[in-house]
């Protein structure tokens, strides 16, 4: 179990998780580069805006590798799939060469 202090965007406060203390570290660190980058550019300095953009900004990056993973998963199924296709198609023309 971990915790971690932050002391972000004009407040401060402590997590308990049960990810290690350096997990919570690099989260806040990725986090914190998202918020930072927001905050260089764009000219609204609202601490609750770039708190939720961020969040947004994070969750368009996980959403679009979940697609990204599931479009691949879906190629190697069908890819699968194609081959046992092709595997019945040989055997029934063999099938049929044999009885013709």
């Amino acid at each position: 179990m971990g915790s971690l202090t932050i002391n972000l965007l004009g407040t401060s406060f402590k997590i308990n998780a049960q990810q290690d203390s350096q997990y919570l570290q690099q989260l806040l660190t990725y986090y914190t580069g998202v918020v930072d980058n927001l905050k260089e550019t764009l000219s609204e300095q609202d601490p609750l805006q770039i708190a939720i953009l961020a969040g947004i900004l994070i969750s368009d990056e996980l959403h679009t590798q979940k697609c990204t993973s599931n479009i691949q998963q879906i190629g190697t199924e069908n890819n699968y799939m194609l081959s046992e296709v092709e595997n019945i198609t040989e055997k029934l023309i063999n099938s049929i060469d044999q009885v013709l």
